[in-house]
């Protein structure tokens, strides 16, 4: 978790300020045991902070990301 700063994704969205905050998920290969795809557990997290609409939040896979 990274506060303070929003990580470059790429998109020229990089930038600090207290405002922003960063979170990073590492999942579990599916070999040991995750059973949903990379891409839905992404889905439904976006689906899930949809609700919160105090913030923007952005949901993003990383560039090496699925499937890999």
């Amino acid at each position: 978790m990274s506060v303070g700063s929003l990580t470059d994704t790429g998109n020229g969205d990089g930038g600090s300020s207290e405002n922003y905050a960063s979170i990073t998920v590492n999942l579990i290969k599916s070999e040991y045991g995750r059973k949903e795809s990379s891409i839905k557990i992404a889905q439904r997290v976006r689906d899930a902070v949809a609700l919160i609409k105090e913030a923007k939040i952005t949901v993003i896979e990383e560039g090496n990301g699925p499937p890999t």
